[in-house]
């Protein structure tokens, strides 16, 4: 692997965790090897059951924040595969895609529901940084 593509990759991977960034993992028994670095993500599914019950959604909600997420989960999938872009570029288009996701996903909640996902998120954000600082597991691990 090119030494600018791995930081790519690393860079990919560090923005979407520090930010709670749901990844989808690729799904059924016909699993992308190249998925295999998102173990640690959970998948759109997941994500949306985790805030389908912490954040109490309504069917309505759900049905309209899971095509966001897999849209999301798409466009990183894609940035990840592209070879042509420097460490700083994939960094701003992963902040890029991640802010555009959280606009969509804030105008389908109602205020309490994203002041509760921003807790979520900067309580995730807080046990990562003591897992790094104690230099033990993954980032995520569910």
């Amino acid at each position: 692997m090119k030494l600018s593509r791995w930081f790519s990759l690393m860079a990919l991977l560090v923005a979407a965790v520090f930010t709670g960034s749901p990844i989808v993992r690729a799904q059924g028994p016909n699993r992308d090897p190249k998925a295999q670095w998102e173990k640690g993500h959970q998948s759109v599914e997941d994500t949306l059951k985790r805030w389908a019950t912490e954040l109490n959604l309504t069917d309505e909600q759900k049905e309209k924040i899971e095509p966001i997420l897999v849209d999301k989960a798409k466009k990183l999938h894609d940035l990840r595969e592209d070879d042509s872009l420097s460490c700083k570029d994939t960094m701003a288009k992963v902040h890029d895609i991640r802010q555009d996701t959280d606009d969509k996903i804030k105008a389908v909640l109602t205020p309490d529901q994203v002041k509760k996902l921003d807790q979520m998120r900067q309580e995730e954000r807080g046990r990562m940084r003591e897992r790094h600082k104690q230099g033990g597991a993954p980032p995520h691990s569910h």
